[in-house]
């Protein structure tokens, strides 16, 4: 029997969420997989998915409005019957719903992408069907009572770090439910250096304040009164309205640093491969802890050396072999590393070479997948 997973997609079709499962379901293809995804989303990066033969179901409503609620400080008992509300809904009429499509499909197991919180369906699903239901938990668990008690029905539990499992651990996943399976990358040809006597130190980000575009300039007007041929390029977009305030303000920073003319913001631009090239030294700035920090690897493999934030990244740059882990609060100890790789050419290239021999060994695809390939008996 063709195995059949069914995936659901709850990441809107960017990010590292939905990244790692547009990979997966290609490798899945590639090894005669058939596969279905249900989303809340549509647009054009679809389209080598479905080029591919994977099942796209119409786009639902991500219903996820406990989330923002929480976000938004309600107090915990409104957001409790509204959680009860969207989880009755989704385990019922939703979760129904994509049972009998995929009880008559013959789908063979059930892959919750973001964590099954985001996709309560997967639950009834599996359980209508009684097939098996891996849950790929991209984010810090918010400490919820329900988290322990909904990921009992799950047979594995698959984080995006070591961080991660270690978070879920705590919040009462039982360990040996629990497994890593690390985002990865298809290794693209060397990067050719630039020749113009130029240095670029490019940082990858959605425009939003914890990415810490604001840390990275303020450590790089230290740089650019350091380093004379040193110039910036912010890559990156408002993801929203709610973040064009925070856009307006990084341009306002960058002129009241001085910056000009030596710092770009990029905003048209998503793919590795047209970002990259242009990149000597690569900068993750988050000040905020990420999960794992898919632009960390994405430069690595270009052989880019890496000044990481602490989090995810921790697990994967190794300080003075393919880079640094520095906190980006400390503007001095940021703007040392990133000038110490700027004025040292010798440095940047060794630390570049042994980050996208690193990146190539431990983090392509399908490699990275050999946990998930184990639990759907693909190997």
């Amino acid at each position: 029997m063709i195995p059949h997973i069914f995936a659901f997609e709850d990441a809107a079709g960017f990010g590292g969420a939905y990244i790692d499962l547009h990979h997966i379901a290609l490798c899945l293809r590639a090894r005669g997989v058939r596969v279905t995804i249900a989303r809340n989303h549509d647009g054009p990066y679809f389209d080598e998915l479905r080029e591919a033969g994977v099942t796209l179901l119409e786009p639902h409503a991500r219903g996820d409005l406990a989330g923002a609620l929480w976000r938004k400080g309600v107090p915990s008992p409104v957001r409790r019957v509204v959680f009860a509300g969207e989880l009755a809904f989704n385990l019922g009429v939703r979760g129904s719903r994509y049972a009998l499509w995929a009880r008559r499909e013959g789908v063979t197991h059930v892959f919750a992408n973001n964590g099954l919180t985001l996709s309560p369906s997967s639950m009834t699903l599996a359980l209508a069907l009684r097939v098996p239901l891996y849950s790929y938990i991209q984010g810090f668990p918010q400490g919820s009572r329900s988290f322990p008690v909904l990921y009992r029905v799950a047979d594995r539990a698959f984080c995006v770090s070591a961080m991660v499992q270690r978070v879920a651990i705590e919040q009462g996943l039982p360990p040996d439910l629990t497994e890593v399976l690390y985002p990865g990358i298809h290794l693209p040809p060397p990067r050719e250096v630039s020749h113009d006597g130029r240095v670029r130190v490019g940082m990858v980000g959605m425009l939003m304040p914890w990415k810490g575009q604001l840390q990275f300039l303020e450590a790089f007007a230290v740089v650019a009164r350091a380093v004379p041929n040193a110039d910036a390029i912010l890559f990156g977009r408002a993801p929203g309205p709610a973040q064009e305030a925070y856009r307006s303000e990084i341009l306002a920073r960058i002129e009241s640093l001085g910056l000009g003319g030596r710092v770009r913001l990029v905003e048209d631009r998503t793919r590795p491969g047209d970002i990259y090239p242009e990149v000597d030294v690569a900068v993750h700035a988050s000040t905020d802890p990420e999960p794992f920090g898919r632009v960390v690897i994405e430069a690595m493999s270009y052989g880019c050396p890496v000044v990481a934030a602490p989090g995810g990244p921790s697990e994967v740059v190794r300080p003075g072999v393919d880079g640094f882990v520095v906190n980006p609060r400390d503007t001095a100890a940021l703007a040392e590393h990133i000038a110490l790789l700027c004025r040292d050419a010798v440095l940047r290239q060794r630390l570049g070479e042994s980050a996208r021999a690193h990146a190539a060994a431990e983090y392509q695809y399908p490699t990275v997948l050999a946990p998930l390939f184990r639990a759907m008996k693909l190997e």
